[in-house]
């Protein structure tokens, strides 16, 4: 049996390539400080929710050390 894994493939990989690259030119491109701006906006809107910079209550930390039953 010769190479039956891409017998199926009826495009080669020059085709994907050639789509993904139509893609990437066709989509809009934006200016890296318009990006880095509401990038900026979105992270200063949500910052409440950040439990890096808010902190984590010890009773609904998934990550707290389990304690040990002490009657066994």
């Amino acid at each position: 049996m010769t190479n039956a894994k891409h017998s199926f493939l009826p495009l080669g990989k020059d085709f994907f390539l050639k789509k993904k690259h139509k893609q990437i030119k066709m989509k809009q491109q934006q200016k890296v400080s318009q990006a880095a701006a509401d990038l900026k906006q979105f992270c200063l809107q949500n910052v409440h929710h950040d439990p890096l910079l808010t902190g984590v209550s010890s009773s609904t930390n998934p990550f707290r050390p389990q304690k040990v039953c002490s009657f066994l």
